[in-house]
């Protein structure tokens, strides 16, 4: 072998995301939404068809493009920040504003919810929660500035936006749906 392990490994995946990205597309799924659903995970390809069935209903919601647009917001500043100290725990002590205490409130009381979801396999169900968590989110962007002067600060409301970003990329990348 010329390669290395890792390389095949990762050579291999491509492969099959291109084999799995043609075929659901072939079935009549947009490209874009298939393309969402395998960055976030190819390994299970049972779940990632009902990810992209999840998915797919979401999309016919009326409030479907803004929903995108907020977590696509929200997933573009953490991939700017590229820090690999960003891990979701985040300090309420910290808060300053009302809006990022309301959406550490949101977010705490989705996450035992969306683990419960997520363990069922309940993808639709997950899309939902989504849609109840958007407007904390809103909120978030409209009366805070993530990026402040004290750094402190500044990274307490990116490990907020990251405890969000983390559950959304279970589902799907946000980042590769457009508008």
């Amino acid at each position: 072998w010329k390669l290395g392990r890792e390389e095949v490994l990762a050579k291999l995946e491509e492969f099959i995301a291109a084999r799995l990205k043609s075929w659901f597309v072939a079935k009549g799924f947009a490209t874009l939404a298939v393309e969402a659903v395998l960055g976030a995970d190819i390994r299970d390809v049972w779940a990632l068809s009902a990810r992209l069935e999840a998915l797919d209903g979401f999309s016919r919601a009326k409030d479907y493009e803004q929903s995108v647009l907020t977590f696509k917001r929200a997933g573009n500043i953490i991939r700017k920040q590229a820090d690999e100290s960003l891990t979701g725990q985040y300090d309420p002590s910290l808060f300053e504003e009302k809006a990022e205490k309301e959406l550490a409130k949101a977010l705490e009381a989705m996450a035992p919810r969306f683990d419960e979801l997520w363990a069922k396999d309940g993808y639709a169900e997950l899309m939902g929660v989504l849609r109840e968590l958007r407007p904390s989110v809103d909120a978030f962007f409209d009366h805070v500035m993530v990026m402040c002067e004290d750094e402190k600060l500044k990274n307490n409301r990116l490990n907020l936006l990251q405890a969000l970003v983390s559950r959304l990329s279970r589902l799907a990348d946000f980042n590769a749906l457009q508008l």
